[in-house]
Protein backbone atom coordinates (compact mmCIF):
# COMPACT_ATOMS: atom_id res chain seq x y z
CA UNK A 1 0.00 0.00 0.00
CA UNK A 2 2.79 2.44 0.93
CA UNK A 3 4.66 1.48 -2.23
CA UNK A 4 1.59 2.32 -4.31
CA UNK A 5 1.28 5.73 -2.63
CA UNK A 6 4.96 6.48 -3.31
CA UNK A 7 4.55 5.58 -6.98
CA UNK A 8 1.41 7.72 -7.19
CA UNK A 9 3.24 10.69 -5.66
CA UNK A 10 6.11 10.27 -8.16
CA UNK A 11 3.60 10.40 -11.03
CA UNK A 12 2.04 13.56 -9.63
CA UNK A 13 5.47 15.21 -9.29
CA UNK A 14 6.39 14.26 -12.86
CA UNK A 15 3.05 15.55 -14.13
CA UNK A 16 3.51 18.90 -12.34
CA UNK A 17 7.04 19.24 -13.76
CA UNK A 18 5.80 18.58 -17.28
CA UNK A 19 3.02 21.16 -16.93
CA UNK A 20 5.48 23.72 -15.56
CA UNK A 21 7.82 23.18 -18.51
CA UNK A 22 4.93 23.48 -20.97
CA UNK A 23 3.71 26.68 -19.36
CA UNK A 24 7.23 28.19 -19.55
CA UNK A 25 7.39 27.49 -23.29
CA UNK A 26 3.92 28.95 -23.81
CA UNK A 27 4.80 32.10 -21.85
CA UNK A 28 8.01 32.47 -23.86
CA UNK A 29 6.10 32.07 -27.11
CA UNK A 30 3.51 34.63 -26.01
CA UNK A 31 6.25 37.08 -25.01
CA UNK A 32 7.89 36.75 -28.42
CA UNK A 33 4.61 37.21 -30.26
CA UNK A 34 3.60 40.25 -28.18
CA UNK A 35 6.84 42.18 -28.58
CA UNK A 36 6.84 45.34 -30.72
CA UNK A 37 7.28 44.92 -34.48
CA UNK A 38 11.09 45.12 -34.76
CA UNK A 39 11.82 42.51 -32.07
CA UNK A 40 9.19 40.14 -33.41
CA UNK A 41 10.64 40.42 -36.90
CA UNK A 42 14.06 39.43 -35.57
CA UNK A 43 12.74 36.07 -34.39
CA UNK A 44 13.72 33.65 -37.08
CA UNK A 45 11.77 30.83 -38.57
CA UNK A 46 14.28 28.42 -36.97
CA UNK A 47 13.53 29.75 -33.50
CA UNK A 48 9.81 29.14 -34.02
CA UNK A 49 10.59 25.59 -35.16
CA UNK A 50 12.65 25.03 -32.02
CA UNK A 51 9.85 26.35 -29.80
CA UNK A 52 7.30 24.22 -31.63
CA UNK A 53 9.53 21.16 -31.19
CA UNK A 54 9.83 21.84 -27.47
CA UNK A 55 6.06 22.22 -27.12
CA UNK A 56 5.49 18.96 -29.00
CA UNK A 57 8.01 17.12 -26.78
CA UNK A 58 6.32 18.44 -23.64
CA UNK A 59 2.90 17.39 -24.94
CA UNK A 60 4.28 13.92 -25.63
CA UNK A 61 5.74 13.71 -22.11
CA UNK A 62 2.45 14.80 -20.53
CA UNK A 63 0.50 12.19 -22.52
CA UNK A 64 2.97 9.46 -21.51
CA UNK A 65 2.73 10.44 -17.85
CA UNK A 66 -1.07 10.54 -18.03
CA UNK A 67 -1.18 7.12 -19.68
CA UNK A 68 1.18 5.74 -17.04
CA UNK A 69 -0.98 7.16 -14.26
CA UNK A 70 -4.11 5.53 -15.69
CA UNK A 71 -2.33 2.19 -16.00
CA UNK A 72 -1.03 2.58 -12.45
CA UNK A 73 -4.51 3.20 -11.09
CA UNK A 74 -5.93 0.18 -12.88
CA UNK A 75 -3.08 -2.06 -11.73
CA UNK A 76 -2.68 -0.99 -8.11
CA UNK A 77 -5.89 0.70 -7.04
CA UNK A 78 -8.35 -1.58 -8.87
CA UNK A 79 -6.39 -4.74 -9.75
CA UNK A 80 -8.06 -7.00 -12.31
CA UNK A 81 -8.17 -10.03 -10.00
CA UNK A 82 -10.18 -8.33 -7.26
CA UNK A 83 -12.18 -5.71 -9.21
CA UNK A 84 -15.95 -5.54 -9.02
CA UNK A 85 -18.08 -3.03 -10.92
CA UNK A 86 -21.79 -2.49 -10.38
CA UNK A 87 -23.90 -0.82 -13.06
CA UNK A 88 -27.42 0.63 -12.96
CA UNK A 89 -29.84 0.42 -15.90
CA UNK A 90 -33.57 0.66 -16.49
CA UNK A 91 -36.08 -0.56 -19.05
CA UNK A 92 -36.45 1.90 -21.91
CA UNK A 93 -40.25 1.84 -21.83
CA UNK A 94 -40.35 2.75 -18.13
CA UNK A 95 -40.90 6.23 -16.80
CA UNK A 96 -38.00 7.05 -14.46
CA UNK A 97 -39.30 7.48 -10.94
CA UNK A 98 -36.53 6.31 -8.63
CA UNK A 99 -34.05 8.85 -7.43
CA UNK A 100 -31.60 7.16 -5.06
CA UNK A 101 -29.75 3.86 -5.11
CA UNK A 102 -27.72 2.51 -2.19
CA UNK A 103 -25.44 -0.51 -2.36
CA UNK A 104 -23.99 -2.64 0.41
CA UNK A 105 -21.47 -5.41 -0.17
CA UNK A 106 -21.16 -7.93 2.65
CA UNK A 107 -23.16 -5.59 4.90
CA UNK A 108 -20.80 -2.63 4.41
CA UNK A 109 -22.09 0.52 2.67
CA UNK A 110 -20.26 0.72 -0.64
CA UNK A 111 -22.05 3.36 -2.70
CA UNK A 112 -25.02 5.71 -2.69
CA UNK A 113 -26.04 7.76 -5.67
CA UNK A 114 -28.81 10.34 -6.00
CA UNK A 115 -29.82 10.57 -9.66
CA UNK A 116 -30.39 13.86 -11.43
CA UNK A 117 -33.21 14.13 -13.98
CA UNK A 118 -30.62 14.25 -16.81
CA UNK A 119 -29.08 10.98 -15.62
CA UNK A 120 -32.47 9.30 -15.44
CA UNK A 121 -33.34 10.54 -18.94
CA UNK A 122 -30.05 9.14 -20.27
CA UNK A 123 -30.73 5.78 -18.63
CA UNK A 124 -34.24 5.77 -20.09
CA UNK A 125 -32.65 6.13 -23.53
CA UNK A 126 -30.59 2.99 -22.88
CA UNK A 127 -27.65 4.41 -20.94
CA UNK A 128 -25.95 2.53 -18.13
CA UNK A 129 -24.44 4.17 -15.04
CA UNK A 130 -21.46 2.69 -13.19
CA UNK A 131 -22.49 3.10 -9.56
CA UNK A 132 -19.52 1.40 -7.94
CA UNK A 133 -16.04 0.11 -8.70
CA UNK A 134 -13.97 -1.43 -5.96
CA UNK A 135 -12.04 -4.45 -4.78
CA UNK A 136 -13.23 -7.60 -3.04
CA UNK A 137 -11.62 -10.94 -2.41
CA UNK A 138 -12.54 -14.16 -4.17
CA UNK A 139 -15.35 -16.23 -2.68
CA UNK A 140 -19.01 -15.85 -1.80
CA UNK A 141 -20.43 -12.39 -1.12
CA UNK A 142 -23.77 -10.72 -0.39
CA UNK A 143 -25.02 -7.66 -2.27
CA UNK A 144 -27.87 -5.52 -0.97
CA UNK A 145 -29.37 -2.94 -3.30
CA UNK A 146 -31.90 -0.37 -2.09
CA UNK A 147 -33.75 1.87 -4.54
CA UNK A 148 -35.90 4.73 -3.30
CA UNK A 149 -38.85 5.37 -5.56
CA UNK A 150 -41.00 8.51 -5.55
CA UNK A 151 -44.52 8.27 -6.94
CA UNK A 152 -45.41 10.98 -9.43
CA UNK A 153 -47.19 13.94 -7.84
CA UNK A 154 -46.65 12.60 -4.34
CA UNK A 155 -44.09 12.98 -1.58
CA UNK A 156 -44.55 9.33 -0.65
CA UNK A 157 -41.39 7.26 -1.03
CA UNK A 158 -41.25 3.53 -1.58
CA UNK A 159 -38.15 1.47 -1.11
CA UNK A 160 -37.26 -1.68 -2.92
CA UNK A 161 -34.56 -3.84 -1.36
CA UNK A 162 -32.97 -6.80 -3.11
CA UNK A 163 -30.49 -9.16 -1.49
CA UNK A 164 -28.31 -11.03 -3.92
CA UNK A 165 -25.68 -13.69 -3.32
CA UNK A 166 -22.83 -13.97 -5.79
CA UNK A 167 -19.49 -15.68 -6.07
CA UNK A 168 -16.35 -13.75 -6.99
CA UNK A 169 -13.74 -15.70 -8.95
CA UNK A 170 -10.34 -14.43 -10.13
CA UNK A 171 -10.82 -11.72 -12.73
CA UNK A 172 -13.12 -8.73 -12.98
CA UNK A 173 -16.76 -9.11 -11.93
CA UNK A 174 -19.55 -6.98 -13.42
CA UNK A 175 -23.08 -6.87 -12.05
CA UNK A 176 -25.95 -4.98 -13.68
CA UNK A 177 -28.92 -3.78 -11.64
CA UNK A 178 -32.07 -3.17 -13.67
CA UNK A 179 -34.96 -1.21 -12.19
CA UNK A 180 -38.39 -1.89 -13.65
CA UNK A 181 -40.97 0.62 -12.43
CA UNK A 182 -44.06 -0.38 -14.35
CA UNK A 183 -46.03 -0.78 -11.12
CA UNK A 184 -45.25 2.07 -8.71
CA UNK A 185 -46.69 0.18 -5.76
CA UNK A 186 -44.09 -2.57 -6.19
CA UNK A 187 -40.88 -1.41 -7.85
CA UNK A 188 -38.91 -4.37 -9.14
CA UNK A 189 -35.13 -4.67 -9.06
CA UNK A 190 -33.41 -7.40 -11.04
CA UNK A 191 -29.71 -8.23 -11.09
CA UNK A 192 -27.59 -10.06 -13.58
CA UNK A 193 -23.92 -10.93 -13.69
Amino acid sequence: MIEALVIRMKFRIEMKAAFRAMSRVIWLLMAVLMTPGSAAEEVSHEQFKQLDGQVQNIKKDVLEISSGLIQFEEKYIYPQDSRISIFMAMNQEDEPSFDTVSIKIDGKPSATHKYLPKELAAMQRGGVHRVYTGNIGNGDHALEVTASVTQHGSKERKRSIVNYKFSKNPGAKNIEINLATLDYSDPNLSLKE
